[in-house]
């Protein structure tokens, strides 16, 4: 059982999950699948009444990586890197895995992500589920884009960890974030989010 734990709520961590040549394979599996346009509810607003996307919120597109044998090393290596941090940083009871969300923010675009939070019920076989657990891997090298920050709230002020190529930034689905709007050239990220029980 887990405690929502005011300690936690600001804890943000970095670990390294790929190599540049694991990346190249990512991008290459990313290009046999459909592009999306990325949304949220329209509880967020996003969604106008006339169902026009309200791009004041999200500007990105993105490309769902299904767990499949083509993917199961992409799942492990993420797997591997969410257990290491949260037995040494959260101490959640993680349950697994949502599908990965390859998300592009375009430079021509200014692709960008207002301030949000990834908490959300899953249900899953029946039983319902929360996400627990939210990580952001940059595929992109830094110097090809410019702007593209990820911002997460700490104790009510603006926190930009350094993120580099293959590094992922991990922290609470329940913490505020955005991603600043991206000004030049295109920045790419592998988003997971692992989910368990929920807190009490």
């Amino acid at each position: 059982m887990d405690f929502y734990n005011e300690q936690i709520l600001y804890q943000t961590s970095t670990i390294k999950v790929f190599e540049n040549h694991e990346i190249d394979e990512i991008i290459k599996l990313s290009k046999r699948i459909n592009t999306e346009k990325a949304y949220i509810s329209a509880a967020d607003r996003q969604i106008e009444p006339n169902g026009r996307v309200d791009e004041s919120v999200r500007i990105s597109k993105i490309k769902w990586l299904n767990k499949s044998d083509d993917t199961l090393w992409i799942y492990k290596k993420i797997h591997q890197a969410f257990k290491t941090l949260n037995d040494d940083c959260y101490h959640f009871k993680l349950k697994g895995l949502e599908s990965l969300q390859l998300t592009i923010y375009d430079g021509n675009e200014k692709g960008k992500y207002e301030s949000h939070i990834d908490t959300t019920v899953l249900k899953i076989k029946n039983k319902k589920y929360i996400r627990k657990l939210s990580m952001s891997i940059l595929l992109s090298d830094p110097e090809n884009f410019s702007g593209g920050q990820l911002m997460v709230d700490r104790h009510g002020s603006d926190f930009i960890p350094e993120h580099k190529k293959g590094w992922a930034i991990v922290f609470p689905s329940f913490t505020r974030h955005r991603v600043f709007p991206v000004e030049r050239g295109t920045r790419i990220t592998l988003v997971a989010w692992a989910h368990g029980d929920f807190f009490v």
